[in-house]
């Protein structure tokens, strides 16, 4: 290199390939699940199933909550479970999205619903989240189904006030805060308490039923 040429910047993992790479085997096995879990006997959703797992997204939910299991020190299994679960709601909440949005392509493919028609991806997102649930029963911890679901009541109301307020030019910032704060920031698990009680965090509340 000549004389007062620069070097190269040093370059820095990100964030989520350090995540990765802590987590290793466990976000695999998550990973697994969640294939699993997309396939069925019944072509129909088969298909639908292996769609959506070839346009999956960054998995920022079951790294989240692997993480969260690590540092409470868990010892088990059914933190890829839970993992996988919450990926599993939110592509069901995607799936329902793309429907209200009338959205033609997600992650850089043609949307589940263009691909097969709005009526049966209705289905589809349902379909989804009530597999999520069942699954999420598996370790027969009602009291992670009902973390679950408060979770997933949250984003309905969420996604329901933003609909109703749609279009509209008297939005407050108070209104728009809160449709973010039920809709983005509870869908990737956790749900952050900002008041006293901060433990009271869902995703921190998720991972002690694990231990």
């Amino acid at each position: 290199m000549s004389e007062g040429a620069t070097q190269p910047a040093p370059t820095t993992p990100s964030a989520f390939a350090t995540g990765a790479a802590l987590l290793g085997p466990k976000l695999a096995a998550a990973e697994a699940e969640i294939h699993r879990n997309l396939a069925s006997t019944y072509g129909s959703i088969d298909e639908a199933g292996r769609y959506l797992a070839a346009t999956s997204g960054k998995r920022l939910r079951p790294m989240l909550v692997l993480l969260s299991a690590g540092l409470l020190n868990y010892r088990g299994d059914d933190d890829t479970l839970l993992g996988a679960v919450c990926e599993m709601i939110h592509t069901a909440t995607l799936v329902h999205d793309d429907i209200i949005d009338d959205a033609v392509t997600r992650r850089g493919r043609t949307t589940a619903n263009r691909v097969f028609g709005n009526p049966f991806t209705v289905l589809l997102g349902d379909y989804l989240y009530i597999r999520s649930m069942n699954m999420a029963l598996r370790p027969r911890n009602l009291r992670l189904v009902d973390i679950l679901a408060e979770a997933t009541e949250r984003m309905l109301e969420g996604e329901i006030l933003a609909d109703r307020l749609r279009g509209r030019s008297d939005v407050t910032p108070a209104q728009h805060l809160e449709i973010v704060e039920r809709t983005v920031v509870s869908s990737l698990f956790p749900f952050p308490d900002t008041g006293p009680h901060a433990s009271n965090d869902l995703l921190h509340r998720l991972c002690i039923q694990l231990t």
